[in-house]
């Protein structure tokens, strides 16, 4: 059997759910009234017929009874001598044999219900009865010196029964009325809510990536389509801050790859000159040069890249972090700059050791580059990661830049050129890498370094600092 399915949009499905929880409240609630009229109803008449027949008895006890009893809101009554015989009765019975067989003792009263108003089962009612319906019976025994009497009051529930006849086509009309009035309200209330919502589709639906600079209007209710507009602004402003590093990257990275691809056409023009004399081996250790410069430029795009896109793989080994930096530190011997390597700590770390020798070589790099000729290195463990710390007696990094530069293609102001081979790349590498093994890199200022400090911290459980 197949599932029914609600229509599609929100308004429509909102109505036909509110539809139905309104009908089903609404049946609920006229079942419940119906049961609850008919009870107080059939209570009212018990009190009827119980306080007439007491009063009827009260006749007897003093001896005032006629033969003839005045009916009252529509009750009938007789008293049956011990006998059995009717002495008294009202107008409507007069005549009639007794309606019950039934007796109380003296001063008790009892309720019960009668299809029929005579002992035998046949029903002979007057014309204050309805023969389909039953009749309540208060029964009330009554002393008096030959015998206890028995007076009968009799209460015909038809009464009941019109007054819920009555009702049920009320409530039948009432409530399809309610559900149609409720069900256009609730039409017109979502309609009115998802108004902002429908102008909000318009609006995005005219933002491209040629107009990202174009926002949805934040309506002024404090609400839930608020919330999603201030989202979506949101959402849209880290969007167009994304493609326009993108787009910024892209003109960056084709600006820093025309210099070497420049350089090797040059070159590769001079060799094709016949009138051109040049030196073989200069020649290739300069086109050597500029291939080196180029293939760094590619690899360090290339790790950006896979950064970017999630897909930064990591083969872990187990290695000591302060003999790779003291390897790499060894390397890079430049006249002028010397290394003090007296902190580095034996630190046994679990990560890529491939990208690790690349951390700390772009450090190391960018420290050399702008250092005055001192450049301090620090491995170890802190609270449970392990970290490396890179210094120099530099100019130093003005404090509003301290973010930016790890952004791609960043150098600050006569400290990081094209014309020191730099290429704008290391530290955004340094960044992507440190960021891959769950780790960061920051700028600190600490006192006992005249010039940057950059520290990169790792989580490593189970690393090990010795000596």
């Amino acid at each position: 059997m197949r599932r029914p399915t609600l229509p599609k949009g929100v308004r429509a499905q909102a109505t036909v759910l509110a539809t139905v929880v309104i009908t089903m409240a609404l049946v609920v609630g006229a079942v419940v009234f119906i049961a609850l009229t008919r009870a107080n109803l059939t209570r009212s008449l018990e009190t009827v017929v119980s306080s007439r027949s007491q009063d009827i008895a009260g006749l007897v006890v003093s001896g005032g009874l006629s033969r003839t009893i005045p009916s009252v809101r529509g009750t009938s009554a007789q008293v049956i001598d011990p006998s059995g015989t009717v002495i008294a009765s009202t107008l409507d019975i007069e005549g009639q044999q007794a309606v019950t067989a039934d007796t109380v003792p003296a001063g008790v009263l009892r309720l019960t219900e009668m299809a029929a108003l005579d002992a035998s089962g046949e029903q002979d009612a007057g014309e204050n009865h309805d023969e389909e319906a039953p009749y309540l019976v208060a029964i009330t025994g009554a002393a008096s010196g030959d015998g206890v009497y028995q007076v009968v009051v009799v209460g015909s529930l038809a009464s009941v029964n019109r007054a819920i006849a009555t009702l049920i086509p009320m409530l039948a009309v009432g409530i399809p009325l309610l559900v149609m009035v409720g069900a256009w309200m609730t039409w017109g209330l979502v309609g009115r809510s998802l108004r902002p919502v429908g102008k909000m589709i318009a609006q995005a639906e005219g933002i491209t990536l040629a107009k990202l600079d174009r926002r949805i209007d934040v309506p002024d209710s404090q609400d839930e389509i608020r919330h999603l507009a201030e989202t979506l602004n949101g959402m849209l402003d880290r969007l167009e801050s994304s493609v326009a590093r993108q787009r910024r990257f892209v003109s960056d990275a084709s600006h820093e790859l025309k210099s070497p691809v420049a350089s090797l056409l040059t070159m590769a023009e001079v060799a094709e000159s016949a009138r051109a004399q040049i030196e073989m081996k200069e020649f290739a250790g300069d086109v050597a040069g500029e291939a080196r410069r180029l293939a760094l430029l590619v690899e360090d795009l290339l790790i950006l890249s896979r950064a970017d896109e999630d897909h930064f793989q990591l083969d872990r080994t187990s290695f000591d972090l302060a003999e790779l930096v003291r390897e790499e530190a060894g390397s890079m011997a430049i006249a002028g700059v010397s290394f003090d390597l007296s902190g580095l700590a034996v630190t046994r770390v679990h990560m890529d050791r491939r990208r690790m020798r690349q951390l700390a070589r772009n450090l190391l790099d960018n420290a050399v580059r702008h250092t005055g000729g001192r450049v301090w290195v620090e491995t170890g463990v802190r609270d449970g990661f392990a970290y490396l710390l890179v210094a120099d007696d530099g100019p130093g990094i003005p404090q509003n830049r301290r973010e930016d530069i790890f952004d791609r293609f960043v150098r600050l102001d006569g400290a990081r050129s094209r014309v020191q081979g730099g290429t704008g790349l290391g530290l955004a590498v340094v960044k992507a890498i440190a960021e891959a093994h769950g780790g960061t890199v920051r700028v600190l200022d600490d006192d006992l370094f005249p010039g940057a400090v950059f520290r990169v911290d790792l989580p490593m459980s189970g690393a090990r600092q010795g000596t």
